[in-house]
């Protein structure tokens, strides 16, 4: 059923869109569960409408040393926001459905997974009644500005595959202003990386205590180094390496309450009243920190290069409880909760979609890790968003073509010389890696495949 909805659609254009809705089947295998096999054979069945609805198609070619190489993406229209099931029934090993789909929402609201259908009768060939399913039971609100974001992302081909990317640790230009915080570098570290992730256009990883530059205290920018960024990308297998700084968590102003107890944080001082009783019970004023800055900058590196792609600083005021505890975790809920956490969370946040939009148009890239004829083996599964029958390109880099800035200066790397080296079609996918066949000039483990495309999505 799919692959005839997909010959349709190719065959008419890059987009179909049908008159009237028809009655759509769908089948998945029975193992006994019937609840499993039911949920998947309409989610069957929804790819099999969406298919019909029109597919998307983002494609691009080029030529090199007198042949040609493609990258080619095709991906269903978006699902129906809601289905009546008509009937179901059981075929010996198969579980079919028939549904008839609702009115599809556009791209910017149209939602991702269906949720099962009331559990009717499972006797083989018995017609149930038909019965009104929405296709998610996401808040539409929610759905709309995900979908929102997603659609502004998606401007460059290519950018729905999910990006590798490491995160090292931050490194704080005036560590004593942290020292109500616990682990700060690490806990910023593990708070962006879980926005980039959050965010759908990331799979990222954390470096122990590695950073991606060399921090230079008496100068304003730390020292860049694109050789050290080039060995952390190939020791943990991501396209990008992202760092960051912690330019000032400096306090201001001051604010009193009453107060027992004996526990002073730093940058808190205590007045008692002055009487024995009450000064042994803990009681008096304490002044506090009343606003505290909030400056951060990350810094996006490309993996293979090594060169700077982009650089983005965020500075706000946090009010109310800015002071944490050495106790508390920086990324634990309890830190994310107070006024400070939360404040952090909202810089690291927009850093993280400033970072999304820097990556969205530079080509994916995954390496070969292994090489058998004429089949390939790349380290981009499931998770990143490859499919089968995607089709990429083959570059390799070629050897002592480091392209340097005119001034000779390490940091001004330019970035690596490449050749074409032939096309990829993608023939099985596993979580994280895939199995692809080549052709063109022999493949060699360390080249790269990329989805290479600057058109905009049809």
């Amino acid at each position: 059923m799919r692959i005839a909805a997909l010959l349709l659609a190719l065959t008419l254009g890059s987009v179909i869109t049908p008159c009237i809705a028809a009655p759509v089947l769908g089948g998945a295998p029975y193992e006994g569960d019937l609840a499993a096999a039911r949920e998947a054979a309409i989610a069957d069945a929804l790819q099999n409408a969406a298919l019909f609805n029109g597919v998307a198609v983002k494609a691009t070619g080029r030529s090199s040393k007198g042949w040609g190489a493609e990258s080619q993406q095709i991906r269903p229209a978006p699902l129906p926001a809601s289905y009546t099931l008509l009937r179901e029934w059981r075929e010996g090993n198969l579980y079919f459905v028939q549904i008839e789909p609702g009115k599809a929402l556009p791209v910017a609201a149209a939602t991702p997974a269906p949720a099962a259908a009331p559990a009717p009768a499972a006797a083989a060939g018995k017609a149930q009644p038909a019965a009104a399913v929405p296709a998610s039971s996401k808040p539409a609100a929610e759905s709309a500005a995900g979908s929102a974001a997603q659609a502004a992302s998606m401007a460059c081909s290519g950018a729905s595959y999910r990006r590798k990317a490491l995160v090292t640790p931050f490194w704080l230009r005036e560590p004593a202003q942290a020292n109500d915080l616990a682990s700060p570098s690490q806990g910023f570290q593990r708070m962006l990386a879980d926005q980039l992730v959050g965010g759908g256009r990331f799979l990222a990883y954390s470096a122990a205590d590695e950073l991606a530059f060399t921090p230079q205290p008496n100068w304003i920018d730390p020292q860049l180094r694109p050789e050290q960024v080039r060995m952390l990308a190939r020791r943990y297998g991501v396209q990008f390496v992202i760092g960051g700084v912690v330019h000032d968590l400096s306090t201001s102003g001051e604010k009193y309450r009453p107060t027992y107890g004996q526990e002073v944080r730093p940058e808190e001082r205590k007045v008692t009243v002055g009487l024995p009783v009450l000064d042994w019970m803990g009681v008096g004023v304490k002044a506090m920190p009343r606003y505290r800055q909030v400056d951060l900058e990350v810094y996006v590196f490309d993996g293979v290069s090594g060169a700077l792609v982009n650089r983005h600083r965020n500075q706000l005021v946090a009010s109310g409880q800015v002071m944490g505890r050495p106790d508390q975790a920086t990324d634990s809920a309890s830190f994310n909760h107070s006024d400070l956490g939360r404040t952090v969370t909202h810089a690291l946040t927009q850093l993280s979609g400033q970072v999304a939009g820097d990556v969205s148009c530079i080509p994916f890239s995954a390496r070969v890790t292994r090489v058998e004829g004429r089949r390939l083996y790349f380290d981009a599964g499931t998770l990143s968003g490859i499919a089968p029958g995607d089709k990429l390109q083959l570059y390799r880099m070629r050897a002592g073509q480091n392209m340097q800035a005119l001034s000779g200066y390490e940091a001004q790397a330019m970035g690596m010389v490449e050749d074409l080296a032939g096309n990829v079609r993608v023939e099985q996918v596993q979580p994280l890696f895939s199995l692809a066949l080549f052709d063109g000039a022999q493949a060699e483990v360390g080249d790269y495949v990329r989805f290479v495309s600057t058109g905009k999505m049809q």
